[in-house]
């Protein structure tokens, strides 16, 4: 029974996780496109600010790219069909790390511009999304979706948008960006090293999300690890080994308290300095 119980505690901290990474992702974490999927071509709207405001509502802001073909996808109160896409990377900055993405189909339509400044004098708008819409040539549009699909390191999430509208996080989506930045900067590679050590060995509870036998690269990024995400509930690492390529995700435990950047500092043994 006590076996049984842990089992369920594991997976059901791996599903807070993703609940919580498809969040800051929608809030504005990552890079945003739409593809309008039933339009001649499948053309892409990319470099999108995007975020959600505190109705739970997905608002993206783009500028018109110049392009007839795209720029008749951004015309005021046309809706298209679109699958919504986000990518977001490791915060580490000596290696390309894809630590997510999400997708969800849906509808987007743009505002016209008195609509788009009713909208954002009534809601709260991350600041990204506000200066991108309110830039010369920007436009303001609402993304409506069902349903978010994430692939990550604990592989497929399929998750209703109205649980991640409700989803409050404890902290700010810039300090978690700010943390997890601050981290793969600043953590000593001998710590970060002994928490996988640690982890690998069973004395520091973790969850292994993924592991597969390490494959091509090159031969710098072999035996070492890597920071791919920073969240409220935890910290996710890469073990990139010789012979295999481990992802786990390292949580912070149920008395872990104060800020981020002080459960991390608990965790590892180390200053981080965001606030």
């Amino acid at each position: 029974m006590a076996e049984q119980e842990d089992r369920a505690g594991s997976h059901e901290s791996v599903r807070q996780r993703a609940v919580s990474l498809a969040h800051r992702m929608l809030t504005g974490a990552g890079n945003a496109s739409v593809v309008a999927y039933r339009v001649t071509g499948q053309p892409v709207l990319d470099a999108l600010a995007h975020g959600m405001n505190d109705r739970g509502e997905i608002l993206v802001a783009g500028v018109a790219p110049g392009d007839p073909a795209r720029d008749e996808l951004m015309i005021p109160g046309r809706v298209l069909d679109i699958r919504l896409d986000i990518s977001k990377l490791a915060p580490e900055p000596r290696v390309t790390i894809l630590t997510a993405s999400a997708h969800a189909l849906g509808t987007l339509e743009w505002f016209d511009r008195e609509s788009a400044a009713a909208v954002l004098s009534e809601s709260v708008v991350s600041d990204t999304v506000r200066a991108v819409a309110g830039s010369p040539g920007g436009a303001l549009g609402i993304v409506r979706i069902e349903r978010v699909v994430l692939h990550d390191g604990s592989g497929v999430t399929g998750i209703d948008h109205d649980h991640l509208a409700a989803h409050r996080s404890s902290a700010a989506l810039s300090e978690l960006e700010s943390v997890g930045l601050d981290v793969a900067v600043g953590l000593d590679r001998a710590d970060l090293a002994a928490l996988c050590d640690a982890v690998s060995q069973g004395w520091v509870p973790a969850h292994l999300l993924s592991e597969k036998p390490s494959a091509g690269g090159c031969s710098h990024t072999l035996n070492r690890d890597y920071v791919v995400d920073v969240d409220t509930a935890g910290l996710t690492v890469l073990r990139n080994g010789a012979e295999h390529t481990r992802v786990y995700f390292v949580p912070f435990g149920p008395a872990a308290c104060g800020t981020v950047a002080e459960r991390m500092e608990s965790l590892v043994g180390t200053r981080v300095s965001a606030a």
